[in-house]
């Protein structure tokens, strides 16, 4: 089953006006960003967990139709998943910083997303995810204290003079490996 993912939007508000618009159930992570100070969040609806633990056991995808709260069972698969999904993380940052991202915590309920103070800046990225016939978002929350000692490295100027002198030194690479 094919699966896309691709960035919806992004934007800076209060950690409260995010935690805000959560409701229960869901699933809700926390990522330490290591060696960077704190931990970073993801949040996924119980739609969108309950058809990735479906595929993981063997169904097509589907979503469930009534709304319940998770097993311990599915909570184990969703551990396992948002790990993975912490490892690949990895990947992306390389440019900017080497982290080691690893699921701290994962909740169930808002009650316990309570993890930074309400007024602490945050970046939010909305992931669009179409997963087979469902249609839902992921929610990722970067706490601006996470971010700050790496801030200078994020502007687009630094990233495109990385990303070239990253060609330009696979070129040569390459090109002596053909000589």
């Amino acid at each position: 089953m094919p699966t896309h993912i691709t960035v919806d939007g992004v934007e800076a508000l209060t950690y409260k006006e995010f935690s805000g618009g959560l409701s229960n159930p869901l699933v809700f992570t926390m990522i330490n960003f290591a060696p960077l100070k704190g931990s970073i969040m993801a949040k996924m609806s119980a739609k969108l967990s309950y058809a990735i633990i479906d595929r993981v056991l063997g169904g097509e995808g589907q979503e469930l139709k009534e709304e319940r709260e998770f097993t311990e069972i599915e909570i184990a698969l969703m551990t396992r998943v948002i790990s993975k999904m912490a490892e690949i993380m990895r990947e992306p940052w390389e440019n900017v910083h080497q982290i080691h991202p690893r699921l701290e915590k994962l909740e169930t309920n808002v009650q316990f997303a309570e993890i930074i103070e309400p007024n602490e800046m945050v970046a939010l990225i909305t992931l669009n995810v179409q997963f087979g016939d469902l249609s839902d978002m992921i929610n990722i929350c970067i706490p601006h204290m996470v971010i700050e000692p790496v801030m200078h490295k994020l502007s687009t100027k630094q990233w495109f003079s990385v990303k070239r002198e990253e060609r330009s030194d696979n070129y040569k690479d390459k090109l002596e490996e053909k000589l």
